[in-house]
This record gives structure tokens, C-alpha cells and sequence, in this order.
């Protein structure tokens, strides 16, 4: 197993990657002997590092994130799975049995959502985490000496030294549970659409909203949440993506349109910082998201905030104070929400 710390290295097997998504192309099928591409572990120096690059990566497009991870020599699982959702033919699909089949045949990759309404969505594994284009067939990344194993109930975070115990457990949450050299994070529901939030107190700390016309589809999601291992290594994350769908056989599948965006989120947190020395001197801390993109074709917009300065320690549960949320396709009403 090789580490690859996050700095420009000799392209690896890139010729094989081609390779394997030009056949992917051709036709709809199991993907098989994909998992060499994603052996190498992607490493951080320190938080600082993890935390810049990931403000850089889930901005890119397609296309500016495969180059941007050639040139150091990985493929992450979000970016092949992503890549093999848009290779997929539609029209090979004549039933949603069909379709349903397929995605369980493709599990390691691809999964099927029903939200509040009973509507089916095809999504990739893990597709609204951020640390997705950092992930490798193991699910797992480092920063510094800790490694981090994403499991679909939450993140195992351990010294880098029981790496290989990690390999050997693999998603057996009960043994990482009952190790106390481990520690667990919950997730809330990673991988659920979130119910659309229609109140008009902007406190909550998560929203969502699409238009609909006919089978075109524009969904926005806002989140933001305190985060951590313990109280003294907090930090506090705030997420937007926005990403238009069109619906064949009763299932939304993602598609490109022209979008534009003009987003504007501000939020807060109670809790003290590190340099207090202890958990006493609360105080309310603040942060904001802005996006803003003009129209152009695309896929997704999605941009993440990480607040971390000050090594945020024994923060509460984080919520927004106001959001000004402006997004449209030509294919759609536009989706307009505000609230102060």
C-alpha cells in the first residue's frame, strides 16, 4: 500500500484509466478490476492542508479534477464513481426493474435514494460527502498521523500506526465501537435527501429546495454543522450543492444543464476556542458561504467553508442565521428562498 502526500508526483497509470472508462463507454456493466486505481492512500500534512485543498477540489468541474488528480498520481473512488454515473447510456435502461438491477449489480458504486415524496433518485456512494475526492477503495485518507475510514454509519478516525489493523477489520463497526484506541463519528444520514425545510425561522441547520417542470429537476442543499473528535478538535463546516436531474423511468438521474447561482449563506456556533484552555469561555462565533456563478453548463455547483482558525474547541451544534439562495436553469423556475 503506498501513501501519496499531497504534492505534485509522477502521473501513474493513466494510460490504464483511459483505457478502462473509454470501454466503459461502450456499455453498461459491472465495473471490474477498477479497484488498482484507487490503492494509494491520499495524505495530508496537517488540517490546514486537508482543509484548503478540499475548498479547491469540490469546485472543480469534471474535467479539471481528473487532470488535477492525474498529476499526482491518484484516482480518488468519488471521481471514478462520478465518472462512471456519467457514462452510463439511458437508453439501454426499458424498465426500472431494470434499472433497479443494474444499481445493485453496481453497488459499490452507485445506490438508489427515495426522499420524503416517494421520488427515486440515482446517486453515487457517498455523493454530498466532501472528503469523497480524497477517498481510496479502502474508503480512507490521511492527515498528519491519523487515518480516517469512512463506513456508511459514520468516520473511524486512528493512529496511522493501526493502519494495518484497519485492513484487516475492515467495515466491522462492532470492533472499532469496542476499541477504545479507535474513535467513531456518527454521520447524520449522509446519504438521504433532506426533507425540504419550508418554515421562515432560518435557525435550522440544514435546508433544501427544488423546482420541478415536467421531467427536469433543480435541487439545492445547504448544510452546516459542528464537527469533531473530541472537544478539543473541533472545527465547523458549512456545504452547498446544487444539481439539476431529468427523470427517465420514475428515476431523477443527474444531467448537465446551463445553471446559474447566487448564493449567499451566514451562520453561527456557540463554544470556546482553544486558546481559552478549557470549556468555560463560550462565546458565539460566526461564519459565511458565498457562491456566486454565471451561467454555464455543468453538472453541479457545490462549494464547502471550513472554520477552523483558532482550533475551534467544545462548539455546539451550528445553525444559520440568514440565507439568500438564487438558482436557475433554462429548463426550470427558478428557485428563489431568503430569509434574515
Amino acid at each position: 500500500m503506498e501513501t501519496i502526500f499531497y504534492k505534485p508526483i509522477p502521473i501513474i497509470s493513466i494510460f490504464l484509466i483511459l483505457c478502462f472508462f473509454t470501454a466503459c463507454n461502450k456499455e453498461n456493466k459491472i465495473i471490474e478490476n477498477s479497484n488498482q486505481f484507487l490503492d494509494n492512500i491520499v495524505s495530508f500534512e496537517n488540517k490546514a492542508d486537508y482543509y484548503s485543498t478540499m475548498n479547491l477540489v469540490v469546485q472543480m468541474n469534471e474535467n479539471e479534477l481528473k487532470k488535477y488528480e492525474e498529476a499526482r498520481g491518484y484516482a480518488s473512488f468519488g471521481r471514478l464513481s462520478e465518472e462512471f454515473y456519467r457514462n452510463l447510456k439511458l437508453d439501454d435502461f426499458k424498465t426500472l426493474d431494470e434499472i433497479k438491477s443494474f444499481v445493485e449489480e453496481n453497488s459499490n458504486f452507485l445506490q438508489l435514494i427515495e426522499d420524503e415524496n416517494g421520488e427515486l433518485y440515482l446517486e453515487t456512494k457517498l455523493y454530498n460527502r466532501t472528503d469523497r475526492y480524497f477517498l481510496n477503495k479502502y474508503n480512507m485518507y490521511q492527515i498528519g498521523d491519523s487515518v480516517y475510514k469512512i463506513l456508511e454509519a459514520g468516520t473511524v478516525i486512528a493512529s496511522s500506526k493501526k493502519i494495518d489493523i484497519i485492513y484487516q477489520v475492515g467495515d466491522n463497526i462492532g470492533y472499532y465501537m469496542q476499541d477504545t484506541s479507535f474513535s467513531f463519528i456518527p454521520n447524520n444520514d449522509v446519504n438521504k435527501k433532506k426533507v425540504k425545510n419550508t418554515t421562515s425561522d432560518c435557525s435550522g441547520p440544514s435546508f433544501s429546495w427544488s423546482t420541478i417542470d415536467g421531467k427536469n429537476r433543480l435541487n439545492v442543499e445547504i448544510e452546516v454543522s459542528s464537527k469533531g473528535i473530541n472537544d478539543l478538535e473541533k472545527y465547523v463546516e458549512c456545504h452547498f450543492i446544487q444539481r439539476p436531474y431529468k427523470k427517465t423511468l420514475g428515476v431523477w438521474f443527474w444531467c448537465s444543464r446551463t445553471m446559474k447561482a447566487d448564493i449567499n449563506l451566514n451562520f453561527t456556533w456557540w463554544g470556546a476556542w482553544a486558546w481559552s484552555g478549557n470549556c468555560t469561555n463560550y462565546e458565539w462565533g460566526e461564519g459565511n458561504l458565498p457562491f456566486y456563478q454565471d451561467y454555464t453548463s455543468a453538472s453541479k455547483f457545490e462549494k464547502t467553508v471550513y472554520i477552523t482558525q483558532g482550533a475551534i474547541m467544545c462548539a455546539s451544534t451550528a445553525q444559520f442565521t440568514s440565507y439568500d439562495v438564487w438558482s436557475d436553469t433554462y429548463d426550470v423556475t427558478e428557485i428563489d428562498a431568503e430569509c434574515y
